[in-house]
């Protein structure tokens, strides 16, 4: 669960109730059938995150004026008895959380505002299609990809099919025999951005087409989320049984081949996804070599210029470690990170580290706005001392960071200055997936490193535990 403050709506699960409720009481326009459906979704038993999903429930019912007395019952209950309050032991902020709790009763003891109007959704025209059904669908390209059915998910109040991708495409469908030797592909984070998507088709010198209306991509693109989406006259039913272990197929999103991220975009004919369906990926195309970053010093032991120190005096304020996270909180701050950024993190309150952002518009761990960040394994007691440019010797390989650490104020701006290209690797790597490919920091597949070239981690999050190991610190 990611949490960010002591409020209610401070954390992943409790915004995720609340964009699920207001999709259900759409769909539904009454709390019985909302609820019930979410609750299926989020478990209100679960005692880490189950007083979460109750207190949110409660909170976004009172809104909506249509508080159930059982749900009322329940969120009171959490508040006398503290459930789900032991998540925040040894947390400074564990006072301020008690206080939301005595908040949420208080609110909840009042009467309630007029019901919301809401305008209710039209019946889904979604096709149904059951668990474990294999479907292939025809790509305006007119090759075929194959999709299985894994489950359903809710979306917007609708019912639609999760598919796992199998990982094929071709002109004619395999036999049998050859498709149950393919593999399915799943993955953790079921989304796909459609931004992304239009800047690989402007950088390929291309226009996609007009988006097809219906059935939506329900794992990487689910309806709302992008404006592509299956076209139903496009789906067959591939007759027989089919089942595969999915515990052995299931991989991160950034490693799943690109050309399958895409699924039925694919077939608007990108140059680029020409290249996703080899086995291989193709050598580095010059169009999606990072533009956006200086000409890079291609020849070997290229060196940097005389570094100078940065000159600027920043005080640096007192930390706050709750030992929550491994990166203490140093100021709360609404700057957008920009490449050329130098700011600072301090690790367990022991140890300060200054930091670059390369990039923030990457695409190589959560999604089109994964900020590219260096660690560096500079020694400074003021920021005065910090030297640029600076040369690649890092605490640990470059990787994706969020806004959200400088607005929770893990990451403090010190200042910027231009990226300079020996400040940079020849390329940027990130992977292998558990399928062997790679990818740049646009999340496009590139050729495997070679001996000695600079590989990133694709991980977002744990930035605090990766340098809090290199500094061989201890809780």
């Amino acid at each position: 669960m990611g949490t960010w403050g002591a409020g209610l709506f401070s954390d992943d699960t409790a915004r995720d109730v609340k964009a699920a409720w207001a999709a259900l009481f759409k769909r539904y326009a009454e709390p019985k059938s909302a609820t019930r459906d979410l609750l299926l979704e989020f478990d209100g038993d679960d005692p880490d995150l189950g007083p979460v999903v109750i207190l949110a429930l409660a909170v976004c019912q009172w809104n909506y004026g249509v508080l159930q007395p059982g749900i009322k019952a329940r969120a009171l209950k959490i508040v006398k008895v503290g459930a789900g309050l032991h998540m925040w032991e040894g947390s400074k902020a564990i006072g301020r959380r008690k206080i939301v709790y005595q908040r949420v009763a208080e609110q909840l003891g009042q009467p309630l505002p007029p019901r919301k109007k809401v305008k209710k959704l039209t019946v889904p025209q979604a096709i149904s299609f059951k668990r474990g059904q294999l479907l292939s669908y025809r790509c305006f390209d007119g090759e075929l990809i194959l999709l299985w059915v894994v489950g359903h998910v809710r979306h917007e109040g609708e019912r639609l099919p999760r598919c796992a991708v199998v990982d094929w495409k071709g002109s004619q469908l395999p036999t049998v025999a050859a498709i149950r030797k393919l593999r399915p592909l799943v993955t953790q984070l079921d989304r796909f951005n459609a931004d992304w998507l239009e800047k690989q088709a402007k950088r390929a010198g291309e226009r996609l087409p007009k988006k097809p209306a219906g059935l939506a991509w329900s794992v990487f693109a689910p309806r709302g989320m992008t404006e592509y989406g299956f076209d139903p006259g496009r789906i067959e039913v591939v007759g027989g049984e089919w089942g595969w272990d999915l515990a052995k197929n299931r991989m991160d999103s950034f490693n799943v081949p690109s050309w399958i991220e895409l699924g039925p975009v694919v077939a608007h004919g990108l140059t680029a996804t020409e290249e996703f369906k080899k086995t291989l990926p193709p050598p580095l195309d010059d169009r999606f070599v990072e533009p956006t970053l200086p000409e890079r010093m291609k020849q070997s032991g290229a060196k940097l210029r005389e570094p100078e120190r940065l000159g600027i005096d920043v005080e640096l304020p007192r930390v706050k470690w709750s030992k929550r996270s491994m990166l203490a909180t140093i100021k709360r701050s609404k700057h957008q990170p920009i490449p050329g950024d130098i700011f600072l993190v301090n690790v367990m309150a022991k140890r300060w580290v200054v930091g670059r952002v390369i990039l923030n518009d990457a695409h190589f761990a959560g999604g089109p706005a994964d900020i590219l960040v260096y660690f560096y394994k500079q020694v400074f007691t003021k920021t005065s001392e910090i030297t640029f440019p600076m040369d690649l010797d890092l605490l640990i390989p470059p990787c994706a960071a969020s806004g959200l650490d400088w607005s929770c104020g893990e990451f403090f701006h010190v200042a910027n200055r231009p990226l300079e290209a020996a400040e940079l690797p020849p390329r940027h790597i990130f992977g292998p997936g558990a399928n062997g490919y790679y990818r740049d920091a646009w999340g496009l597949p590139t050729v495997p490193p070679e001996d000695g070239e600079l590989v990133g981690s694709v991980r977002l999050g744990g930035i605090g535990h990766d340098l809090a190991e290199a500094l061989g610190l201890n809780r």
